[in-house]
């Protein structure tokens, strides 16, 4: 009796020390499930201002976690498969505990209790300290998070690296197979597309400005530029007592400056410079011209930006293919073709068109094609710009369907528009009446 005693003491102890056992592994493999976790979150969440700030406190510790984040796609791998290790080490467990120990000889064996249990249970479990507890301590301490687990990272790479290479290798396979082949929008399409959502009122000048975007790229800067006639450009011959008048008179804060002519521009005057000498009688200005900066009339604007940042400047003298002055161009002429017209103290609301009435308008010249689609709602631009050559105004397109120069009260037919000739000065049309035919 004492024996069987004995025997049950050591039975019943073996068991509970076996529970014991296994309620530990649970532990310890959750504890592992929650790190690793963890380490998901705080390696990827690593800002890189964060790490640059910290590699000053301790370059030593910065560069363990450096070290890791140059291979994330490894680093991915041994996150992920080292969870997985341990979330299947946990359900085996947790599945041989329940079904083994506690409803072993019990009615609930014969039932789906302990499915039940390890499903829900351990699901919760899981998800709630393996995952979202240690996540969110991670996120709100990644740098911390990140040193503290940054050898055991290191180790489990070494350890599982053949692994690691294996499903690095199956993955990038997979991903060349399913990846999907690009959806190509044109620009011409996204235009389109705008042009339709533009027909709802409320959206048409949301439209318009990414309209304005899309084109961005596209546009040259010969397009935009003030064309040679139209500029303003200074003799560096020219008196100090005559140029401070003529700087005044005109109002701009850049001016060119030439030697014997247009196309020899030397530099370039701020007016601001002449400031400080306004009171003086005479005045070597020349000495306060700056080096001007030259581009092809063919360069894109969206280029012609960059530039402009790069160097810092806000003018640019364009240049033809011969190295003739074509016009200038400014920045604000670059970021009006995004945000539309920009008007200052010295600029003329409306100064290219006046409407006349509903279906006619009176134009300058030399508004630019893109203005005049504009002013005029014109849903033919694609028939337009199939007939204009080379030309970027209103009155270059005139000149391009007619073939020749027209005359004063010419009319010129094209689609459902009429174009009058109202004005001609010096070889030059000045002013066009645009009058749109009812349907």
């Amino acid at each position: 009796m004492e024996r069987e005693s004995l025997t049950n003491f050591f039975l019943k102890s073996t068991l509970y020390i076996q529970i014991i056992l296994y309620f530990l592994l649970i532990i310890i493999l959750l504890l592992f499930s929650a790190l690793i976790s963890g380490s998901e979150t705080a390696f990827f969440c690593l800002e890189k201002k964060t790490i640059d700030r910290e590699i000053r406190k301790n370059p030593y510790r910065g560069d363990k976690v450096l070290k890791i984040l140059k291979n994330k796609k490894k680093l991915l791998a041994t996150i992920l498969i080292s969870n997985n290790f341990s979330n299947i080490g946990i359900v085996i467990l947790s599945s041989s505990l329940i079904t083994e120990y506690f409803f072993k000889n019990s009615f609930f064996y014969k039932v789906p209790i302990n499915f039940l249990l390890e499903v829900i249970l351990l699901t919760f479990i899981l998800l709630l300290f393996g995952e979202i507890i240690p996540k969110i301590y991670a996120r709100k301490n990644n740098f911390r998070f990140a040193i503290l687990m940054s050898q055991t990272i290191i180790n489990l790479s070494k350890i599982l690296d053949p692994i690691s290479k294996i499903m690095i290798i199956v993955s990038r396979f997979i991903e060349k197979k399913i990846k999907k082949k690009k959806n190509r929008i044109s620009v011409d399409q996204l235009s389109k597309a705008l042009k339709i959502a533009s027909s709802n009122q409320k959206n048409i000048k949301e439209c318009q400005f990414l309209k304005r975007i899309v084109d961005f790229g596209n546009t040259e800067t010969h397009q935009i530029m003030t064309p040679r006639i139209d500029m303003f450009a200074l003799n560096k011959n020219t008196l100090f007592s005559n140029t401070l008048e003529l700087v005044r008179y005109q109002g701009y804060s850049r001016i060119p400056i030439y030697k014997d002519s247009i196309d020899d521009i030397e530099g370039v005057l701020f007016a601001k410079d002449l400031l400080p000498f306004i009171h003086e009688k005479e005045f070597e200005w020349t000495q306060l011209i700056h080096t001007p900066f030259f581009v092809p009339e063919n360069k894109k604007i969206d280029d012609l930006l960059n530039d402009f940042k790069k160097i810092k400047i806000h003018l640019a003298i364009v240049v033809d293919e011969y190295g003739g002055t074509c016009g200038i161009v400014t920045l604000e002429d670059v970021i009006e073709e995004i945000v539309g017209d920009i008007i200052d103290e010295f600029d003329e609301e409306n100064l290219s068109y006046s409407k006349l009435n509903h279906n006619n308008y009176l134009f300058d010249g030399k508004t630019s094609l893109i203005d005049f689609y504009r002013i005029m709602k014109i849903k033919e631009e694609v028939f337009f710009e199939k007939k204009k050559g080379d030309a970027d105004t209103l009155g270059g397109f005139i000149m391009e369907i007619n073939k020749e120069f027209p005359k004063k009260k010419q009319k010129i037919n094209f689609l459902n528009y009429s174009f009058l000739i109202r004005r001609i000065d010096n070889k030059r049309i000045k002013s066009i009446e645009v009058i749109r035919k009812k349907n």
